[in-house]
């Protein structure tokens, strides 16, 4: 693989002389956001364990799919989720709609799925259907993309129950998702099969975002975020609602859809890793879903741990700081296996400095920092920018 072509004013060192270290954060926060039986309206409540959201939001309920879905995440080993509930025009008793989701004015009013404006961070976003086979307010699904951009979470989709082979790969355009928006989600298809408490143990069909999350949530922790989640078995899961056959997964694949697969002697598991940006006929750096979210987990981490930088002026020195710092924090990634390179020249570097500035950037006192990056997948490199504005730690 050749090398990346480091710029002046680029680094790729150790911390030193009291440059502030980055800190990586938190990759698999799940959020969701959807009815339940009881608890807080409208305000995001952390949870660590489906008995926690049992006692907060009251369980499982036939009217709703939310509750399903976080206790699939947390038996696919997820271990941190936000929970948002919602009511139906601010009643009880009532199925869900596109309104009670992004309403007008919501973003602004930090209600709806914008009541996540009051949670600090999350990194993943499932908005489970009204009911438990059902489907969620199709136009629901392009906004809930949007919002993910602009919080640097990635959404994970679930296509109608009535969806099949051939119908799949064109519901995402249909719907909206599509564009550079659609590099922060993915679909995962078909649906999932498992014994329903409520049912007497009756086999039931479910979407399948839970799951998917906690198998992402296992893979981070076991592997690493730059890792793929496919190929990974679906615990709980006795089937799924639909049989893809190799063939079908690799046209679905092509198209950008993740099959969800029952394989000999692995049972349920999630095969593709693509995002909605995934299809073959795109090019785009963000086709795969572990180069996109790698990615997301850098700005963030470099956008927090540089965030010091609004009160120092905005001169060579700073310029330096933030080089040795972001360049220590990539590293220690590089050594953990998040890079494909033989060296760590070859894998990485951060740009600070007047090749990412102009003056006029400069005298407003903007910091442009560039990371670039080679992703385990070969032959493919990737560049982040994030900016602050130095001096002024109001802005």
């Amino acid at each position: 693989m050749p090398g990346l072509q480091q710029p002046p004013g680029t680094d790729i060192g150790e911390t030193g002389g009291g440059a502030r270290g980055v800190t990586g954060v938190p990759t698999s926060i799940c959020a969701f956001v959807g009815s339940a039986p009881q608890g807080p309206v409208e305000e995001p409540v952390r949870v660590t364990s489906f008995a926690e959201f049992d006692g907060v939001f009251g369980g499982l309920s036939d009217r709703s799919g939310l509750g399903y879905a976080v206790r699939d995440f947390f038996f696919n080993g997820g271990e941190s989720a936000i929970i948002v509930r919602l009511v139906a025009g601010g009643l009880d008793g009532s199925a869900l709609a596109e309104h009670d989701y992004v309403g007008a004015g919501f973003h602004d009013a930090a209600k709806g799925i914008y009541a996540l404006d009051k949670a600090d961070l999350f990194n993943l976003l499932c908005l489970p259907p009204a009911t438990p086979d059902g489907d969620l307010p199709a136009n629901v699904w392009a906004a809930a993309l949007t919002y993910c951009v602009q919080r640097r979470a990635f959404l994970l989709v679930d296509p109608p129950a009535a969806a099949t082979v051939s119908t799949v790969a064109g519901w995402p355009a249909a719907r909206g998702l599509t564009g550079d928006a659609a590099r922060n989600g993915a679909i995962y298809f078909p649906r999932i099969r498992r014994p329903d408490p409520l049912r007497n143990g009756a086999v039931g069909d479910f979407a399948a975002c839970g799951a998917v999350a906690g198998a992402i949530a296992r893979t981070d922790a076991d592997r690493g975020v730059w890792k793929a989640p496919a190929n990974v078995a679906l615990a709980g899961v006795t089937g799924l609602t639909v049989a893809v056959s190799d063939v079908q997964n690799g046209t679905l694949n092509a198209a950008g859809v993740n099959c969800l697969r029952t394989l000999p002697g692995a049972g349920p598991v999630v095969w593709g890793a693509r995002t909605l940006r995934g299809t073959d006929a795109v090019v785009d750096q963000f086709k795969f879903v572990p180069v996109r979210r790698l990615a997301l987990y850098l700005e963030e981490s470099v956008y927090r741990g540089t965030q010091w930088v609004v009160f120092e002026p905005n001169d060579e020195p700073l310029w330096a700081q933030i080089r040795l710092s972001v360049g220590a924090f990539l590293r220690d990634l590089y050594r953990q296996g998040a890079f494909s390179a033989p060296t760590d020249r070859d894998a990485y570097f951060v740009s600070c400095g007047r090749d990412t500035m102009t003056q006029d950037d400069i005298d407003h006192g903007l910091v442009s920092i560039t990371v670039a990056f080679a992703p385990l997948r070969p032959s493919e490199f990737v560049m982040i920018r994030i900016q602050h504005r130095a001096g002024d730690p109001t802005g």
